[in-house]
C-alpha cells in the first residue's frame, strides 16, 4: 500500500489524537464527578438550594458578552443572510489586537463550527440572538485571543423558501451588479439543513467611465478600474442530532467566479485592449462531530479545501499569449474539549484542550513559466485553564485568572511556544473588568509565500520623494522570502452596562510585532533604502517596475484606545406577523414571518483612538512615528481616529439603517517634496425597507405580498470620496478620486419573498 504524503501525514495522526482527548477527558470529568458524588457533604434540610438553568446557546465562562442583540434588532439590520448580519455587526466586533484579515471567531447556539460556510446562507428570520464577547473567550474553544467571538443562537424551529432578486448600479460609473439568490432552510432542533444557490454577474468600469486623466488619447477606455465579473455559488448544509446528546454536520460548497480586467492598449494595435482573465475555482468540504457527557463539551472539526486559479493574459502582437496558474490544496481536523475539572470554593476549574493538524499543498507556475511547489505540515495543541479566585458573593466580586500555552510544529517554519494570561474582575453585576496579556508567533501563509507572480503595466503610483505620478509595471504574488512574525500583547478592557437595552465598552491595547509581515506600504525614500530590489529605476532615475508583494518590516509598536456604546430596545407587543412559526409546523407555506412589527431601536458608536505607532523598517534604521513623521506613503497610513456609527430602526413594518465612518485628516511625509495631505469625508450608507404583511389591510387586500420585503439601499449616500491634495494643493494624477473611489454613490434595489 502506498505510503501517505509526508505533507499529509500528521492530519492521520491528529485524526487518531482528536478521538482519543475526547473520551480521556470525558473519564476525567466522570471520576471527578463521582469523586464529588463520594464526599459531597450532607445538607441541611431547611437549607433552600437555587439551582439556575443554562440560557439556550450561551457560552458560558467567566467572560461575559460584550452586547447582545436580540431578534428585532437582528430584523431591523435589513440583512438578507446571516453572513451579511456579521457583516453589519463590524464596528461591534471590530478589535485593535488582531492581524490583518483575520476574520471573527464565529459559534452556533454556542458550539465550534467547521467554517462560517456552515452558517453564512441561513436567514435573519432563522436567529434568536447574537452575542459578541471579547476575543479571550476563543480561548476556551480551542481559538486564539486575536478577534472578537460572535455567537450566534438559532430558533429551536423554522423553516422557510426564500427567493432574492437584487440590482445594484452605480451613478457615476454606471456600472450594473444583478444578483439572484434562491434559499431553503429546515431547522429542528438539532436538525438542520440548508441549501443555497446564488449567481452574480457585474458590468466592468474603465477609467473613461470615472474621468481619469493623464493618459494617452482614447488609452482611458481601455484600462478597467473594476473588473467584468460573473459568479455561481453553491453551499449545502445537513445537521443531525444523533441519540445520547451527539450531533453530526456536513458542508459542502463550490464556487466559481471569472473576472476579465482591461490592462490598456496593445503594442500591436493601440486601438484595441489587451486583456486578462482571471477564473478561480473554489472547492469546500467541512463537517463537524460533537456531544456533551458528564459536563465536558466536545467537538472534532474538519475542513478540505480546493481552490485552482488560472490567470491568463492575452497574446499582443507577436508576443505570445502568458498563463500563470496556481492550485491550492488544504486540509484540517482537530478536536476540542472542555468542561470542569473540579469545584474550588469560588466556583469551577474549567479546561480546555485542542489537539489539532493541517497540511496543505501549492502548486504555482508564473508567466515566465517559473514553477513552484510548496508543501506544509503543521501540529498544534492548545492548552487554557480558568481558575476562578472568588466568587460574585466575596465583598469585592467575583474574580477569575486564566492561563493558555500553544504549541505549534510547522514543516517549514519554527515558531516558539505561544502563552498568554487573562484576569477578569466584575465588581459589580452591570461592570465587567478584564486584563490580559500573550506573545505569540505565526509564520506566513503558504500563498504568501507562493501565489504566482504576475505583472501589470501601466499602473500609477506616487513617488513621495519626487512627488510626482509615476506610471509602471507592478508585480504581485507571493514571496518565499517571508519570516514569521512575533508579537506581544497587552490588553485592559471594561464594559459597563447600566440596563439591559445599554453596554459602554472601552479597550487599551498595546502590541509590539517583530518582523511584521505587511501589504507594500508604497513609494517612499525611506522604502527604498530599506528595500533597494524592491523599487528598480533605470539609468535616468524614472521608476520602472515595483514589486508589491507582502514584506516583512524588523518592528512595529502600536497603542490604542477604542470606545463604544451600544444601545438596543424593543417596544410594543409584536404584531401577527413577529412572532417566529411556532413549534409543529412541518411544511413551508401558511403562518406569518419574524419581522419588523412593532417598534426597535438599535444604535453603536465606536471611536478607535490611535496613542502611537511606530515602525522600523530594517534592522538599524531609525524608528518612523507614524503619527507625527509619517514618510513612508500612503500604505502606511494611521489616522489618530477612526469612528465607526450604526442606527437601526423598525415601525411596524417600515425600517432603516444607517452606517457611517469617518477618519481624521492626516499629513503623509511631512517636509518632503512628496507631501501628502488626506481628507476623509463621513461615508454614509443608507437602507431603507419595508414587510408590506405588518399591515393588517395591505396583507387582507394583497395576499400575495406575505413574506415580502423591498430594500433600496443607497451605498455613499453624500457621494464623498477621499481627497488627496500635495503641497501645491492640487489633486495627483495617482490619487484623482476614480482610483480612491471606483464606484461612487450607488443605488441598490431588491425584493424578497419567503415563504413559511
Amino acid at each position: 500500500m502506498t505510503s501517505a504524503p509526508r505533507a499529509w501525514r500528521p492530519v492521520r495522526r491528529a485524526g487518531l489524537l482528536c478521538l482519543g482527548i475526547v473520551p480521556a477527558m470525558l473519564h476525567v470529568g466522570a471520576a471527578r464527578a463521582q469523586e464529588g458524588g463520594a464526599a459531597a457533604p450532607s445538607r441541611d434540610p431547611n437549607e433552600i438550594v437555587v439551582t439556575a438553568n443554562r440560557v439556550r446557546g450561551e457560552v458560558g465562562g467567566p467572560i461575559p458578552p460584550e452586547t447582545s442583540i436580540d431578534a428585532g434588532a437582528v430584523q431591523a439590520l435589513g440583512a438578507s443572510t446571516l453572513g451579511d448580519v456579521i457583516a453589519q455587526l463590524s464596528a461591534q466586533a471590530g478589535g485593535t489586537q488582531g492581524r490583518a484579515g483575520e476574520g471573527s471567531v464565529v459559534l452556533l447556539n454556542g458550539r465550534r463550527i467547521s467554517s462560517l460556510a456552515e452558517i453564512r446562507n441561513l436567514p435573519p428570520e432563522a436567529v434568536a440572538r447574537v452575542e459578541v464577547l471579547p476575543e479571550e473567550a476563543a480561548l476556551r474553544f480551542g481559538y486564539p485571543a486575536h478577534q472578537k467571538v460572535i455567537n450566534v443562537v438559532l430558533l429551536p424551529n423554522f423553516a422557510s423558501a426564500t427567493g432574492e432578486l437584487e440590482d445594484r448600479v452605480a451613478e457615476a460609473s454606471a456600472r450594473n451588479d444583478f444578483n439572484t439568490e434562491a434559499n431553503l432552510v429546515r431547522i429542528a432542533g438539532g436538525n438542520r439543513m440548508t441549501l443555497d444557490l446564488q449567481y452574480q454577474v457585474g458590468d466592468d468600469v474603465t477609467e473613461a467611465r470615472r474621468g481619469i486623466a493623464g493618459r494617452a488619447p482614447g488609452e482611458a477606455a481601455l484600462r478597467t478600474l473594476v473588473p467584468l465579473t460573473r459568479q455561481f455559488t453553491a453551499n449545502g448544509v445537513f445537521a443531525r442530532a444523533l441519540d445520547g446528546g451527539l450531533g453530526v454536520t456536513g458542508n459542502a460548497s463550490a464556487d466559481r467566479l471569472t473576472a476579465r480586467t482591461l490592462l490598456g492598449p496593445m503594442q500591436s494595435d493601440p486601438t484595441r485592449a489587451l486583456a486578462r482573465t482571471t477564473r478561480t475555482d473554489t472547492g469546500h468540504l467541512g463537517g463537524v462531530f460533537n456531544g456533551s457527557l458528564s459536563g465536558w463539551n466536545w467537538s472534532i472539526t474538519s475542513n478540505a479545501d480546493h481552490v485552482a486559479t488560472v490567470i491568463r493574459t492575452g497574446a499582443d502582437g507577436a508576443a505570445p499569449a502568458r498563463n500563470s496558474r496556481g492550485i491550492d490544496d488544504a486540509i484540517a481536523i482537530d478536536g476540542v474539549a472542555n468542561g470542569k475539572l473540579f469545584a474550588v470554593p469560588a466556583g469551577d476549574v474549567a479546561l480546555s484542550v485542542k489537539a489539532g493538524a493541517s497540511g496543505e499543498r501549492l502548486s504555482a507556475r508564473d508567466e515566465d513559466g517559473v514553477a513552484r511547489r510548496l508543501a506544509r505540515r503543521m501540529f498544534d495543541g492548545r492548552l487554557a485553564i480558568e481558575l476562578p479566585l472568588l466568587g460574585k458573593a466575596s465583598p469585592i466580586g467575583a474574580l477569575a485568572a486564566g492561563l493558555n500555552l500553544a504549541v505549534h510544529d510547522y514543516s517549514d517554519a519554527s515558531v516558539p511556544v505561544d502563552r498568554g494570561w487573562t484576569l477578569s474582575w466584575a465588581p459589580w453585576p452591570k461592570l465587567g473588568l478584564l486584563l490580559a496579556g500573550s506573545r505569540e508567533a505565526a509564520p506566513a501563509t503558504i500563498r504568501q509565500l507562493g501565489d504566482p507572480v504576475t505583472a501589470t503595466p501601466g499602473v500609477r503610483f506616487y513617488d513621495s520623494a519626487s512627488g510626482q505620478s509615476v506610471t509602471a509595471v507592478r508585480l504581485d504574488g507571493g514571496d518565499p522570502g517571508l519570516r514569521h512574525d512575533l508579537r506581544s500583547l497587552f490588553k485592559a478592557e471594561a464594559t459597563f452596562k447600566p440596563g439591559k437595552t445599554m453596554s459602554l465598552i472601552a479597550a487599551y491595547t498595546d502590541v509590539a510585532t517583530r518582523d511584521a509581515i505587511l501589504a507594500f506600504p508604497g513609494i517612499s525614500p525611506a522604502m527604498e533604502a530599506a528595500f533597494p530590489q524592491r523599487i528598480v529605476r533605470d539609468g535616468g532615475g524614472a521608476i520602472v517596475s515595483v514589486d508589491a508583494r507582502p514584506l516583512n518590516i524588523a518592528r512595529e509598536t502600536r497603542r490604542s484606545l477604542r470606545f463604544g456604546i451600544n444601545f438596543n430596545r424593543s417596544w410594543g407587543a409584536p404584531g401577527k406577523g413577529a412572532g417566529p412559526k411556532l413549534p409543529g409546523g412541518g411544511g413551508f407555506g401558511g403562518g406569518h414571518y419574524f419581522g419588523a412589527a412593532g417598534t426597535t431601536l438599535q444604535f453603536a458608536v465606536y471611536d478607535t483612538i490611535r496613542l502611537s505607532d511606530r515602525v522600523v523598517l530594517a534592522a538599524g534604521q531609525a524608528p518612523i512615528d507614524l503619527l507625527g513623521d509619517n514618510r513612508l506613503g500612503e500604505g502606511l497610513r494611521a489616522p489618530r481616529h477612526a469612528v465607526d456609527a450604526q442606527l437601526s430602526a423598525t415601525h411596524h413594518g417600515f425600517g432603516l439603517r444607517a452606517n457611517a465612518s469617518w477618519k481624521s485628516a492626516e499629513t503623509v511625509a511631512p517636509g518632503l517634496p512628496g507631501q501628502l495631505r488626506f481628507d476623509e469625508p463621513v461615508t454614509l450608507n443608507l437602507r431603507l425597507f419595508f414587510f408590506p404583511d405588518r399591515q393588517e389591510g395591505l396583507r387582507r387586500s394583497h395576499p400575495w405580498i406575505e413574506g415580502v420585503r423591498f430594500l433600496l439601499a443607497i451605498d455613499n449616500l453624500l457621494d464623498r470620496a477621499p481627497e488627496v491634495r500635495d503641497r501645491s494643493g492640487s489633486v495627483p494624477l495617482a490619487y484623482q478620486r476614480g482610483y480612491l473611489d471606483p464606484l461612487g454613490r450607488s443605488f441598490r434595489f431588491s425584493i424578497r419573498k419567503t415563504w413559511r
